[in-house]
C-alpha cells in the first residue's frame, strides 16, 4: 500500500512522507500535528484498543487539534450485514447508534464539533450502483452522488470531527 502511495503522489507531484508504523506507539513527537485522521480503521478494534488509539492521537495532537474518523450505523449497517450473511463480515467493525460514537470520543478526552452523514440513502444507492454491471458507471455514479445531496436521518456511516479538549 505505501508503495502503491507513494507512486501516486509522486505521478502527482507531491511532496510527501510516507512511513509505515504502530498505532498503538505512534512513532512522532508529542503534540506534533494539528490534525489526525483516520478511516476505516479505529472502528476495526474493540473499545480497549479504541482508548488505546485515542490516548496515542491525543498524545500527537496539538492543543486544540481536529480529529476526523469514520463510523458505521448500527440502524443501516447491522440490517445490511444480516441479509449479506454476518460470516461474510471476518473483519470485526464496531457499529454504533446515534451518540454513542460522540460519548465515547468525550470519554477519551474529545469534544465532536460535527457530524456528518455519508451514503446518506444506502439502499437506494445499493441498487443504484447495480447499474455498474450493465456499463452505465457514469450514471450510477451520477445518482448516486445526487442523492448525497438529499438529507437523511439514517446514513450509512458517519464522519465525525472532533477537537481535543485541553
Amino acid at each position: 500500500m505505501l508503495e502503491r502511495a507513494g507512486a501516486r503522489l509522486r505521478a502527482g507531484g507531491y511532496p510527501h512522507t510516507l512511513l509505515q508504523g504502530d498505532a498503538f506507539v505512534l512513532p512522532f513527537a508529542e503534540q506534533r500535528f494539528d490534525l489526525v485522521f483516520t478511516l476505516k480503521f479505529v472502528r476495526h478494534f474493540q473499545l480497549a484498543d479504541r482508548a488505546r488509539l485515542y490516548a496515542q492521537i491525543r498524545r500527537v495532537l496539538r492543543p486544540g487539534g481536529a480529529f476526523v474518523m469514520d463510523a458505521q450505523n448500527r440502524a443501516v449497517s447491522l440490517p445490511h450485514r444480516q441479509r449479506m450473511g454476518l460470516d461474510r463480515y471476518k473483519i470485526y467493525d464496531v457499529l454504533y447508534a446515534p451518540g454513542e460514537l460522540e460519548s465515547e470520543l468525550e470519554a477519551a478526552g474529545f469534544r465532536p464539533v460535527r457530524v456528518e452523514g455519508m451514503l446518506k440513502h444506502f439502499a437506494v444507492q445499493q441498487q443504484l450502483n447495480r447499474l455498474r454491471r450493465i456499463g452505465l458507471t457514469g450514471v450510477a455514479r451520477t445518482l448516486i452522488r445526487g442523492l448525497e445531496w438529499l438529507p437523511s436521518t439514517a446514513p450509512s456511516t458517519w464522519m465525525v470531527l472532533s477537537e481535543m479538549r485541553t
